[in-house]
């Protein structure tokens, strides 16, 4: 999991979350959310076309497959948030990977293609 990257929001607002997960694993991986510490509701959305946008429950990445979560492919939304999220802050989260969580790291960024986080390691 790389360039993770979060929207700046204000509390009460949602942010998109986008990365790129690249799954070297022999099955399919299933991105069915986001937890921040302070618990605010995530969804998976996929973008329709035209400025259309739904969620989509959750998104599979197959054995061997790529996947970029972008504004123009699927993301992650976040909220309504409990607290503002500022540009240039980073957030401790887990990514919810079916009924596993990864933990990652959001930088909160104006413009998503700077994103520089990935995965953190565990420390067990």
């Amino acid at each position: 999991i790389e360039r993770v990257a979060a929207s700046p929001a204000r509390a009460g607002g949602v942010t998109r979350v986008t990365f790129t997960i690249d799954n070297r694993g022999t099955e399919g991986v299933s991105v069915t959310g986001l937890k921040l510490p302070s618990g605010e509701a995530s969804r998976v959305m996929g973008f329709l076309g035209t400025s259309h946008s739904t969620s989509i429950g959750a998104l599979t990445v197959r054995p061997g497959e790529m996947t970029r979560l972008g504004a123009r492919t699927a993301w992650i939304e976040v909220g309504p948030l409990k607290s503002d999220l500022r540009a240039g802050t980073v957030v401790a989260a887990s990514l919810l990977l079916g009924r596993f969580e990864a933990p990652i790291t959001l930088h909160v960024v104006s413009d998503p293609n700077l994103a520089t986080g990935s995965v953190r390691r565990s420390t067990r």
